[in-house]
């Protein structure tokens, strides 16, 4: 098993948006955030507590592409108190 523990400061949003938009990304969604590069994401899988939940996503890093197919093993959501919304998307 692999584990990603990522950790990054974005001013306005917080954690909770953060997941709950790579939980619940489409993949025009993820296309948007960075056009060309991000080519799909989106839940194969939905479960309502999301352990057991399965992600797919494509995308180029650097000149290598990449496809990945992740289970959600563990959700904590207690993380996340006062969480605020992610920003609305660019109109496409």
């Amino acid at each position: 098993m692999i584990e990603l523990k990522t950790e990054v400061q974005l001013k306005g949003v917080s954690a909770k948006a953060v997941a709950d938009f790579l939980l619940h990304c489409t993949d025009r969604d993820y296309q948007n955030w960075w056009p060309g590069t991000h080519l799909a994401w989106h839940t194969k899988k939905q479960f309502p507590n999301e352990i057991g939940s399965v992600v797919y996503f494509d995308e180029y890093v650097g000149q290598r592409r990449l496809k990945l197919e992740t289970l959600v093993v563990r959700y904590i959501s207690t993380a996340f108190r006062g969480s605020k919304p992610l920003p609305p998307h660019a109109p496409t």
